[in-house]
């Protein structure tokens, strides 16, 4: 279901240029940033995935000025956002976590920049989640990505962002952006109100002699930019005309 979706940024295991197996730095930048996203589309629980003591050490402090602290009181927006933040040892720590939590273990989700043969599109999974009662945990990968073990692991692995262009090094947090979006975002067309124009279809076949006399040429343009303004938000501002 919609409201059983985690998420976590794994900093260990993961491959480095040589693909040598290494544990990556946490940046404060994926912290918050991430939390933002998840407290955007409304993700259950936000795990970073850091085994090194020292490291976990400064991600809690950080984590923690933002839910108890000072950070929190001078800004609500970001005390909200990482509500659903912390830091787990491993990544079997977050299933063994969500499975308590849920009480059955997550499909697992990763994502890469090849292609599988468990891959999956956004459209799927997201109709998959929206329709299936299991719990679910996207994992994303620090520099080179996940290793093949934890590759392994996964039930589906979600098919590559596409940018058209040659140039491939999307930021972790771009990237988790983007895959929510696709996901959990507006449905596309439909999403964004454009259902009335079935409506008015139907409208005008049971009505149709009434439309006789009406010159359905000269409204055409009027019509046009009523579908761009109401689809694209327009005039309106983000709520588009409320249909």
């Amino acid at each position: 279901m919609r409201n059983k979706v985690y998420l976590s940024l794994v900093h260990y295991p993961v491959y480095n240029r040589n693909k040598d197996i290494v544990c990556t730095s946490v940046t404060n930048f994926d912290i918050h940033d991430i939390s933002r996203s998840c407290g955007t589309y409304e993700i259950k629980g936000y795990r970073l995935v850091v085994p090194v003591d020292a490291q976990k050490k400064l991600t809690e402090r950080i984590i923690g000025y933002w839910q108890d602290g000072t950070g929190g009181q001078y800004n609500k927006d970001r005390e909200q956002a990482f509500r659903v933040t912390d830091v787990a040892e491993s990544i079997e720590a977050v299933v063994e976590e969500i499975e308590r939590i849920e009480g059955q273990k997550p499909l697992i989700i990763t994502t890469s920049a090849r292609i599988f043969d468990n891959s999956i599109s956004y459209e799927n999974l997201s109709k998959q989640i929206f329709e299936d009662d299991k719990p679910y945990l996207l994992l994303f990968g620090t520099v080179w990505g996940l290793t093949d073990e934890v590759m392994a692991m996964s039930d589906h692995i979600l098919e590559p962002i596409r940018a058209n262009s040659k140039y491939n090094h999307l930021s972790v947090r771009a990237a988790v952006a983007i895959i929510l979006d696709r996901l959990f975002g507006e449905d596309g067309f439909f999403g964004a109100g454009a259902w009335w124009i079935i409506v008015l279809f139907f409208l005008f076949l049971a009505f149709g002699e009434s439309w006789v006399d009406i010159d359905i040429m000269a409204w055409i343009p009027f019509l046009i930019l009523l579908l761009i303004t109401c689809s694209c938000g327009g005039f309106f501002g983000e709520g588009g005309c409320g249909c």
